[in-house]
């Protein structure tokens, strides 16, 4: 791990001492206890496991907006984070035309609402143009 990757950790663990709701430092023998995640993740914080990329959207949504430095750079970092929304499965992507990122629908989707549009359009008038071309090419007359 990177000495900036252990630096955001650090910044986050102290955070969620601080004002995660769900966090016990002890509970029932088990360290650093989630009570959101008593069921799995062997009721440990995945804050404080093993994962590679530790998810959780109780973090995410209510403690996370709390230290605004924070954000920026957990978003940035956390890029390919997977929601889940109803029964759909939505991951953060960032787009290929501007800055911001945005939830995929599908993992085929590379632009946000705003660009997909500018996209359909900017297709539109490649394709259009390579036909006009290949009509100006064709003599519809005949000798």
């Amino acid at each position: 791990m990177s000495e900036r990757a252990k630096s955001i950790q650090t910044k986050v663990r102290s955070l969620i001492y601080r004002e995660c709701a769900n966090y016990c430092s002890e509970s029932n023998g088990i360290k650093n206890h989630c009570l959101a995640r008593e069921k799995s993740n062997a009721g440990v914080c995945v804050f404080f496991s093993d994962l590679e990329k530790p998810q959780c959207r109780y973090f995410q949504e209510t403690v996370l907006p709390l230290a605004k430095e924070l954000k920026g750079i957990f978003s940035n970092e956390t890029l390919t984070l997977e929601i889940r929304d109803g029964r759909k499965r939505m991951s953060r992507q960032k787009c290929e035309r501007c800055p911001e990122t945005f939830l995929a629908k599908s993992n085929a989707q590379r632009f946000c609402p705003a660009c997909q549009k500018w996209n359909e359009n900017e297709k539109t008038r490649t394709r259009m143009a390579n036909l006009r071309e290949k009509a100006n090419g064709i003599s519809l007359v005949t000798v």
